[in-house]
């Protein structure tokens, strides 16, 4: 994707266009918070902040003697250091910033050097790192000294500077990805920044973590060299052309932004959100250019026509999961195996059973079809259930079996109330993540996934705080016989 040869008119009128348009947007949105809040009432909040963050900070417990690390500091926090920086190495898949559409369709298309372009999302995205690190270099510099009696004044200005390298550094990485020789210089530049990371364990007043576990400004030297180097080589390839699929993923990255936008209001709110959980897959796959994302590899069989309802609403949770990328698909079942594997060990242990069965609600939320089903469906809410929780039921019952199998090969044969918690349990799961997400919109939020574990650990939990654990089973089918019957 190259831009068409142009001048300085062109990138004179980007400036005046984004002093129109994004500075006009944000005096407006400043004036408005202005005149809703007031000043009065942002400078109380900021005064307040100022008092609790002051606060929290005195409360931080202070040990009498400075804490030991297993290893020396300097190399724990130089192998942190190495790590973050390590994650630009994922930018070769994806790009660590994008265009929006506006930007897409009036400015990458227009004769601009692609520098111009590029220049306010590094901005917007370099000034938010920068905020992020020296927060936590701030942070750090209390911790440091309280907790390992190291006094690190200079680790907020080295925390923004890696922040700021590692988003150039990713920069570099995915543009040169194309690239042979490019794309060697810039492994190699990873690799020696992971070095320089790793350095300052060997010699505590070098390397780029320096600044972190020391009070000498020299310690500056390291970040501030490896922001400047990434700087010019990101300058330099903003003057030559955009990364090959950089619109392209651009588009994919500004819908995935959107949706999570909107799953994020619509849980605040209350409301469902209509999401259709297929849709994040396909741009995921569409994004890493994975063929699923233009013709499925795998597919279940359509059912007839003649068939009752809830077998279509099962014929796509198969699909969901058929469709799945065969790696998701095990580590998934793998997943599912050890939390009912779990359950199963669990049984007759009330704190370790709803610790079970809290594990095995975050996973079966992932077998379930997350996208809701519309209300105006003629569908009886038993179909509806019936039909959602059917796969990720069969999967589930195959997979406690098989682990009820292993614990009386074992020696430990489970009784029959054990026999029966267990399928209530597994049951009570599926059908009340079904229900519960029903009403809230997504099967797979985290206060659906909250609400299922509480209520379904609740039998065994109650049971031996009254000294009745043999009631935990009959309570735990109730519980499944209700969830059954609920309206939706």
């Amino acid at each position: 994707m190259s831009p068409p040869a142009g001048g300085d008119a062109a990138t004179q009128a980007l400036a005046i266009a984004r002093r129109k348009t994004v500075g006009r947007a944000v005096r407006a949105y400043m004036r408005w918070i202005v005149r809703s809040v007031g000043w009065a009432s942002i400078v109380y909040l900021i005064v307040w902040s100022g008092v609790f963050l002051i606060a929290g900070l005195e409360s931080v417990p202070r040990p009498a003697t400075p804490l030991r690390l297993p290893v020396p500091l300097p190399v724990a926090i130089g192998a942190l250091v190495a790590v973050g920086m390590a994650t630009s190495l994922a930018a070769v898949r994806a790009p660590p910033l994008v265009l929006d559409r506006r930007d897409l369709i009036r400015a990458a298309l227009a004769p601009i050097a692609p520098r111009a372009v590029l220049r306010w999302p590094f901005v917007r995205q370099g000034t938010a790192r920068i905020v992020a690190g020296a927060a936590v270099g701030g942070l750090w510099t209390f911790l440091a000294a309280a907790w390992f009696g190291v006094d690190a004044p200079y680790a907020a200005v080295a925390a923004a500077l890696l922040a700021w390298s590692q988003l150039q550094l990713a920069w570099w990485t995915y543009a040169d990805a194309d690239r042979p020789i490019g794309r060697r210089g810039s492994l190699l530049a990873v690799a020696g920044t992971l070095a320089a990371a790793i350095l300052g364990g060997a010699v505590p007043d070098a390397g780029l973590a320096a600044a972190l576990t020391g009070p000498s400004p020299l310690g500056l030297l390291g970040p501030a060299a490896l922001a400047a180097l990434t700087a010019y080589v990101v300058r330099l390839h903003g003057q030559e052309r955009y990364p090959p699929r950089f619109a392209a993923q651009s588009f994919v990255l500004g819908r995935l932004q959107a949706l999570r936008t909107w799953e994020m209001l619509s849980r605040a709110t209350g409301a469902a959100s209509g999401v259709d959980p297929g849709e994040r897959r396909r741009l995921l796959d569409a994004l890493h250019d994975r063929p699923s994302a233009r013709r499925p590899t795998r597919s279940v069989p359509l059912p007839r026509a003649d068939r009752a309802a809830w077998v279509a609403l099962a014929w796509r949770s198969w699909s969901g999961l058929v469709r799945r990328p065969l790696a998701a698909t095990l580590a998934l079942g793998a997943l599912l195996a050890s939390a009912v594997a779990a359950s199963a060990a669990s049984l007759g242990t009330p704190l370790a059973s709803a610790a079970a069965t809290a594990w095995l609600t975050v996973v079966a939320s992932r077998l379930l079809d997350g996208t809701s089903v519309p209300r105006t469906l003629p569908l009886g809410p038993s179909d509806r259930t019936f039909g959602r929780v059917v796969p990720g039921l069969a999967i589930a019952t195959v997979l406690g079996t098989v682990a009820l199998s292993a614990r009386a090969a074992n020696g430990t044969v489970p009784s029959g109330a054990e026999v029966l918690s267990l399928a209530a349990i597994v049951v009570a799961v599926f059908v009340l993540l079904e229900k519960v997400g029903t009403w809230i919109g997504s099967s797979r939020s985290p206060e659906a996934s909250i609400a299922v574990a509480v209520t379904v650990a609740s039998p065994a939990l109650l049971a031996h705080a009254f000294a009745v654990p043999g009631l935990a089973s009959v309570g735990v089918v109730v519980v499944a016989f209700l969830a059954w019957w609920l309206p939706a």
